[in-house]
């Protein structure tokens, strides 16, 4: 059974490697630039990469800092964020344990 599904998860990575990556690079993505790169065909990985910049996009308006329009952008100014998204509240959360946790040597 073993030598199987070898060979099948073999044959299945050949494939996925035989097929052109579908690259994507940009800049400006929360400060920084992104490149990906998927393999498969090129209707999932198409699909793959508009489900990734998605949710890239919707964790940018969020969190950047380089923008001024985020809840984090907000915070950093002093301001106070009403209705904050929950990523952005667990984050925040798990930040302060972490300073608890280590006496304050994380903070932000």
């Amino acid at each position: 059974m073993r030598s199987i599904l070898a060979t099948a998860c073999l044959a299945f990575s050949c494939a996925l490697l035989a097929q052109e990556p579908v690259r994507l690079r940009r800049d400006h993505v929360l400060g920084t630039s992104l490149d990906l790169t998927v393999r498969g065909t090129k209707a999932d990985a198409d699909a793959f990469l508009a489900a990734a910049i998605a949710e890239i996009e919707r964790l940018d308006a969020v969190f950047s800092g380089w923008r001024n329009d985020t809840p984090v952008a907000a915070l950093a100014r002093g301001e106070t964020v009403q209705n904050a998204p929950e990523d952005l509240v667990l984050v925040l959360q798990r930040a302060d344990e972490l300073r608890l946790a280590t006496n304050g040597a994380f903070d932000v």
